[in-house]
């Protein structure tokens, strides 16, 4: 199994307080023994976990088709319906500011932590 390439740390919110939740997702291989690539992902929160390998033409393929079905799983989740998950914001510096950057979390649908302090 390939190493993890990506990883997210997501927020739920429950009654105990605030708990991480975690999206990893790992190289794609390839094998001798099919002619597709797997790409294998692994979502998880107290309460939720999903690993799966998505597959693939060619390694590319398989990475693409992974990272586009992450935010659909998350997104038909109980916990996202009721907006109980977070994603913790990320500041870029651009320019001497710091910069919220959004791009990948805009994809995945989740609301940010406004906490007002750059990390």
């Amino acid at each position: 199994m390939s190493g993890v390439i990506a990883r997210r740390e997501l927020e739920l919110e429950s009654d105990l307080g605030d708990v991480r939740g975690l999206v990893e997702v790992q190289a794609p291989t390839h094998s001798d023994d099919a002619p597709e690539w797997r790409c294998n992902y692994r979502i998880a929160w107290p309460g939720f976990e999903r690993s799966h390998a998505i597959c693939g033409g060619d390694s590319y393929q398989a990475l693409l088709l992974t990272l586009q079905m992450i935010p659909v799983i998350i997104q038909t989740s109980d916990d996202f319906k009721t907006n109980r998950l977070r994603w913790k914001t990320h500041f870029v510096e651009f320019e001497g500011r710091q910069v919220q950057s959004q791009t990948f979390d805009e994809a995945f649908g989740l609301k940010p932590l406004t906490s007002g302090t750059a990390q």
